[in-house]
């Protein structure tokens, strides 16, 4: 189970209210300065194994292990100190959620506390526009979803109810000021609808509809502006079709066909213009295969080979790690 900074989503809505994007990939918004890269983790005899591409040719720039056995902890991308992306992990400790931070490629974590409970959602992003991302958690509070976004040392900063329990959460910088803000992504009458919280006290600022029940929901910055903008996945026969949306009034502004009915979604800005495109990651015929699109028209940029089909395989901006 991966966890980004915005929703990485292979399953149905349905599933993902339930299981938190029990998904073996990223579709999360990574624009930026720094290079995209590929990543995997493989369970290596009840250990998780990680490994790096960081310049997308194929070839493990970066490895090591982090964490138990790779199908029993939920993994999370973000940027933890202001450089680039690296991962963390949760596990089960005395009833509690406690989550292991990694900042470098050594199997030690840096840092580590507890903040919720296990087994709850929980999604990463930039609060507070300091250039790290921290933990978002979603606890059950008689009946209601409410949300807890942690400082960086497991203390809650900001809190409030948001939606209902069996909405989806996704996060993104949705008015473009540099910080990230939650939304969540809602089934009515067979459409998706999205509610998105602008101000960090709790009513969506934005409400649209966008997608079908069934889509897979995806988030990034299509139009190079600053602001997230959101998107689905949708089976069409055996194929993936992506419909993006650019100025949160639930329009299609993009359409395309890319990968097969069983790749999994992934989005970064793969030429570094400061627009976020999708990927896909495919696994299957013991390879693990990373596509990825640049022209918004269905053309592949990269068709990568990097991993065996039983590892998961994600993406982040990894440009730098492990340098001296």
């Amino acid at each position: 189970m991966f966890i980004r900074r915005a929703p990485f989503l292979t399953a149905t809505l349905a599933v993902l209210a339930t299981t938190l994007f029990a998904a073996p990939a990223f579709a999360g918004a990574v624009a930026g300065p720094l290079e995209c890269g590929f990543a995997l983790e493989r369970d290596v005899t009840g250990l998780a194994k990680f490994f790096f591409d960081t310049d997308r040719t194929g070839t493990s720039d970066v490895d090591f292990v982090f964490g138990e056995s790779a199908t029993n902890q939920v993994v999370l991308v973000g940027n933890w100190n202001d450089t680039q992306d690296n991962i963390a992990f949760r596990k089960v400790v005395t009833g509690l959620g406690k989550f292991f931070f990694n900042t470098d490629t050594d199997p030690s974590d840096e840092f580590s506390y507890v903040f919720g409970e296990p087994g709850i959602p929980v999604d990463v992003g930039d609060w507070n526009n300091n250039g790290n991302e921290t933990l978002v958690v979603q606890r059950n509070i008689g009946g209601l979803p409410k949300y807890f976004f942690d400082d960086g040392s497991g203390v809650a900063s900001n809190s409030f109810v948001f939606g209902d329990l069996d909405d989806t959460l996704v996060v993104g910088d949705w008015d473009g000021d540099g910080d990230s803000n939650i939304g969540i992504v809602r089934v009515i009458g067979g459409a998706l609808q999205w509610n998105l919280n602008i101000s960090g006290t709790g009513p969506a600022e934005e409400v649209f509809g966008f997608g079908q029940d069934g889509d897979i929901p995806i988030v990034g910055d299509w139009d190079g502006d600053t602001r997230t903008d959101v998107g689905v996945a949708r089976v069409v026969g055996g194929t993936l079709r992506f419909f993006l949306n650019t100025d949160h009034a639930g329009s299609v502004d993009i359409t395309f066909d890319f990968g097969d009915n069983a790749d999994a979604p992934i989005v970064c800005d793969w030429d570094k213009n400061g627009s976020d495109n999708i990927g896909v990651t495919r696994n299957g015929s013991g390879q693990l295969r990373f596509l990825t699109n640049t022209d918004n028209a269905g053309g592949v940029a990269q068709n990568v080979r990097f991993g065996n089909d039983s590892d998961r395989g994600f993406t982040g901006q990894f440009e730098g790690l492990g340098a001296p």
